[in-house]
């Protein structure tokens, strides 16, 4: 899986941070994990995990296929296997595991060869919990997002910008 690092646009607000993480993504979604599981790549080097995500809300949605109740599986690096009867830990801090039950606000890129998503960059996942939203990377954000926020305003901020024109030299897709 490539890495992303997560940057801090100096001067940005909000509204046009989450307008380049909208714009970046193939699909916006909030919802929550219900199973996961571990894989070697294909070199036998590293470690990844597929987790089964429901969609709570789709803010973007390739071809409108996302709806709230629809299932996908979303790819991140790291993870834990037995293998020959020992426990193998693969983790990188960048990308910290998803938790069962726990939701999730993700900007995802689509996968073609798998048909599955994975975050864009480093600092496109968020867990949401008690109202608020938190960055699970440790790379720096804009200010608002280097802490616990308003669970509120960010969606609203992401439902403004998924139904705004994107500029198309930058990637993803309106």
């Amino acid at each position: 899986m490539p890495f992303f690092p997560a940057r801090a646009p100096k001067g940005h607000s909000l509204a046009e941070f989450i307008h380049e993480e909208v714009c970046s993504s193939d699909a916006v979604v909030v919802g929550h994990i219900t199973g996961k599981q571990s894989y070697l790549t294909e070199n036998k080097d590293w470690v990844f995990t597929d987790y089964d995500f429901v969609v709570d809300e789709a803010f973007k949605s390739p071809d409108a296929q996302l709806h709230p109740g629809s299932q996908i599986t979303v790819t991140r690096t790291g993870g834990e296997l037995i293998i020959y009867g020992h426990p193998v830990k693969a983790t990188e801090s960048s990308y910290p595991p998803f938790q069962l039950g726990d939701t999730y606000a993700l900007f995802l890129k689509f996968l073609p060869s798998s048909g599955s998503y994975q975050a864009v960059k480093e600092g496109s996942s968020y867990k949401v919990d008690s109202g608020k939203i938190s960055k699970l990377t440790r790379g720096t954000l804009i200010p608002e997002l280097n802490r616990p926020f308003d669970w509120q305003t960010f969606q609203n901020e992401v439902r403004i910008s998924a139904t705004s024109t994107c500029d198309s030299t930058k990637g993803g897709s309106k």
